[in-house]
């Protein structure tokens, strides 16, 4: 409705961008994703609506190509972006890879990310292109570079620190610290940066953020060896929290973690015959008999099979 009564297009995006975070915080990242994706594509014109596979590949070479021919100083140095078209472009495309990175959908988050850091270099830095450029470190990682992708890590923290960035830090010390830092920083560091995304996140009412931080410490805190009497304690807090606020966002992960948890402490009986009767809606290890769409819930899906594994495996069924 608040769309319809606007003047312009363009004044209709902040409207639009907070749509797609509700949609988000409600676990309906696909509609989020489609709404974002729309916008940047009609709106503003920086999203492609055909040729997707063909935009990547042009824009990697050419990013590839930027970044073999200027220093971290060149970006760092730029001014900051103040023309209010491209900082909702920013905050979009922002949106667009947040989501579909935590809803496993590649392309809309490649596309996404070589816009922004094209955007970037044309029109100036803004604290939205530490997002860009963390997913750019983490694509460069999967591509075997480690020095690469520690190197556009510490630019996209660097681009934080320069424009006093809180709204995407969030992701930004979850990210780095879980994909690219973890490799050559210690346990102890990592999940303090987590633990940082988190409180600057929830700060300013980045709730979906903020959970997943707070999850990603607990998780990696976990698979550090932390004791999981401590790491239970810590999750129901989140869970919590979660209730206060209100939101769904993130709710079956953190079930599946604690379900997990409780188990391997003999907090929670294991039921065998669900462990052992998989199937496409019989993945979760909750009590809930809620029929999950996958879409929506890939890294649930992920943490519900892991422990379902691990838990199989230990007691030698």
């Amino acid at each position: 409705e608040l769309c319809k009564h606007s003047k312009t297009s363009i004044d209709a995006l902040p409207t639009i961008i907070s749509k797609a975070v509700a949609l988000s915080n409600e676990n309906k990242r696909t509609q989020s994703i489609e709404s974002a994706v729309q916008a940047a594509q009609t709106t503003l014109g920086v999203y492609p609506k055909r040729g997707v596979v063909w935009t990547i590949i042009k824009e990697l070479v050419w990013i590839k190509s930027y970044f073999r021919r200027h220093k971290d100083k060149d970006i760092l140095e730029m001014p900051l972006m103040t023309d209010p078209k491209h900082l909702l472009s920013m905050q979009l495309l922002s949106q667009i890879i947040s989501s579909a990175m935590q809803n496993g959908r590649v392309m809309e988050w490649l596309v996404a990310m070589v816009k922004s850091i094209r955007v970037t270099i044309k029109h100036g830095v803004c604290e939205h292109a530490a997002l860009a450029f963390t997913f750019l470190g983490l694509l460069t990682f999967i591509q075997g570079d480690s020095k690469g992708a520690i190197r556009f890590a510490n630019l996209a923290t660097s681009i934080l620190q320069r424009t006093n960035g809180e709204s995407t830090k969030g992701f930004v010390y979850v990210v780095c610290p879980a994909t690219i830092f973890r490799w050559s920083k210690s346990a102890v560091f990592c999940i303090d940066y987590m633990h940082r995304g988190y409180h600057a996140a929830m700060g300013c009412g980045d709730i979906e953020s903020g959970s997943v931080a707070f999850f990603a410490a607990n998780a990696h805190a976990y698979y550090d060896g932390y004791p999981m009497h401590d790491l239970y304690k810590a999750c129901g807090l989140l869970e919590n929290e979660m209730k206060l606020y209100k939101v769904d966002v993130n709710k079956q992960l953190l079930l599946q973690f604690t379900n997990g948890l409780s188990m391997l402490l003999g907090q929670k009986p294991i039921d065998w015959g669900k462990f052992e009767h998989f199937g496409d809606t019989n993945w979760s290890i909750t009590e809930s008999d809620e029929v999950l769409d996958e879409k929506e819930l890939l890294y649930p899906l992920i943490y519900g099979l892991s422990f379902r594994i691990l838990i199989s495996m230990l007691f030698s069924k």
